[in-house]
């Protein structure tokens, strides 16, 4: 009986480390995309789409789509809104990699999103979102899309440094 409560448990962390690997891949599309805002109030960034929208007036002339800022409630006019861009993912990254050919020339990068549990890496040589977590290993793969967004901003920081 205990091994089927552990062997159930071991599942469930799996199947969330999968998820969690899987929702930042998908977050990541929506920075390729430029469909991610930011709130001009407190600077969260969101989807508006993932979002409560603002109720039109009546009273109102204007059709301007409003979403509401998941964060300070701030109404956002979305034809007027900020668009996040693939550095506003990256802005807080806790380590970054650069993978490099024999000529010093750019290949790929490995950027550490989140550390101490778990270890998650965004990979554009492996093309995955890779995740560890103790023993448990899984990754999700990123799209040509996302990784070329990636390599486009990390190439350009890449060859400043050099």
């Amino acid at each position: 009986m205990e091994n089927t409560k552990m062997d159930t448990y071991e599942k469930d962390f799996e199947k969330e480390c999968r998820d969690y690997v899987k929702n930042i891949a998908l977050e990541l599309e929506d920075y390729a995309d430029h469909e991610m805002i930011k709130c001009p109030q407190c600077e969260a960034v969101f989807n508006p789409d993932h979002v409560y929208h603002a109720e039109d007036n009546e009273d109102d002339e204007d059709d301007t789509p409003r979403a509401i800022c998941p964060e300070c409630e701030t109404v956002i006019d979305l034809d007027y809104a900020d668009h996040a861009e693939m550095w506003d993912y990256f802005d807080d990254c806790l380590d970054i990699e650069y993978h490099t050919d024999a000529n010093k020339k750019y290949k790929s990068v490995r950027i550490m999103v989140t550390c101490g549990g778990p270890n998650v890496y965004v990979n554009t040589g492996s093309g995955y979102v890779e995740l560890y977590w103790a023993s448990t290993q899984t990754r999700y793969s990123l799209s040509r899309r996302v990784r070329d967004a990636i390599d486009e901003c990390y190439e350009q920081m890449f060859d400043d440094l050099c």
